[in-house]
């Protein structure tokens, strides 16, 4: 029992793990924060509280209702690495809001 114990607990993660981690937090982060951006910005931007709902009901319900379908597609398709472009899509999209007037 000891010697399965001791070399369970030398496996030691992937370097990959440390940086789809980071990518995987940094995503959450900025899900979070885009709504209480926006939020602040509805004045700048000169949205009603409306459009303001709408925009932030229409993030939410995409991303809800993509995130288990893409997340079971991928596995079922047998190429997790699809999951990689999304991420990468999402980053392109991010950067891309940030762009815009």
């Amino acid at each position: 029992m000891t010697d399965t114990l001791s070399s369970t607990t030398k496996i030691a993660p992937s370097p990959m793990l440390y940086v789809f981690s980071f990518a995987h937090l940094l995503h959450d982060l900025f899900t979070g924060i885009w709504l209480l951006v926006l939020t602040v910005q509805v004045d700048t931007l000169h949205l009603s509280y409306r459009e303001q709902g709408a925009a932030q009901a229409a993030y939410t319900l995409v991303a809800a209702i993509s995130q288990p379908s893409l997340g079971s597609f991928f596995d079922r398709s047998g190429k997790p690495y699809l999951a990689i472009w999304s991420v990468a899509l999402t980053a392109v999209m991010v950067t891309c809001a940030g762009l815009a007037p």
